[in-house]
């Protein structure tokens, strides 16, 4: 299983905010990571964004 994942910024003016957004193979689409509630998550800085994509890729075991 290949997890591919890319950021994305808001074009709001008045605050920056960054979603994470995955997908799980070629042929999938992709896709907004949500929190429990089914919400879409985003993050205030480009780096927590970071962050949270690599904590994912060691939760799912493609980073040792």
């Amino acid at each position: 299983m290949r997890m591919k994942y890319k950021i994305e910024k808001t074009n709001k003016w008045y605050v920056d905010e960054y979603y994470v957004l995955y997908k799980k193979n070629f042929f999938a689409r992709w896709k907004y990571v949500r929190n429990n509630s089914k919400f879409i998550t985003y993050w205030r800085t480009k780096k927590g964004a970071e962050a949270y994509i690599h904590q994912e890729k060691i939760r799912l075991g493609l980073i040792k």
